[in-house]
């Protein structure tokens, strides 16, 4: 019995991807760890302001509010607004915490050329652009190069030191 034990629990460690070992972060992190990634988007860094718009998540909503006016790069965050539906008017980064709304916040993005960034690891394999996890304790970023690409993002080559490719 034991025996069988050992061989599942290795075939259970071995086997479950990177991306479902990483846990989803709390509001507080999500909303320290994407203020501190977007220095590294050169777009936004060199604007003169920043809107987030968070998509589904009151919590990381009020977390990031606690950031307005703060410089990031040489832009400051000036609006975070949220709701259950897309925003009318398009902001700079769309954070998405409803995964039901996965497609439509993709489309959105790439339609509008805006940073999709997510804290639920798992959906950056899916398209979401920039990724907020938790892994042993501490933060991890995740980039997608495909959905970089497809959002007419670019990137400081600095993220590519703590950030975690996803294809």
């Amino acid at each position: 019995m034991r025996k069988k034990g050992l061989i599942i629990l290795l075939v259970v460690v071995f086997l479950i991807p990177l991306s479902a070992q990483l846990k989803k972060s709390s509001p507080a992190k999500a909303a320290q760890s994407l203020v501190t990634g977007l220095v590294f988007e050169k777009k936004l860094a060199g604007s003169k302001t920043i809107a987030v718009y968070v998509l589904g998540d009151k919590k990381i909503e009020k977390q990031l509010s606690q950031y307005l006016d703060q410089k990031v790069g040489s832009a400051t965050l000036k609006t975070v607004t949220g709701g259950k539906k897309l925003p009318s008017s398009v902001p700079d980064v769309l954070f998405v915490s409803d995964k039901g709304m996965l497609a439509k916040a993709k489309s959105y993005c790439r339609k509008n050329q805006i940073l999709s960034v997510t804290n639920f690891p798992s959906l950056v394999k899916k398209g979401i652009t920039l990724g907020i996890g938790i892994k042993g304790g501490q933060v991890q970023l995740m980039l997608n190069p495909e959905s970089t690409k497809a959002e007419g993002r670019e990137w400081k080559s600095a993220i590519m030191k703590i950030a975690k490719v996803q294809n």
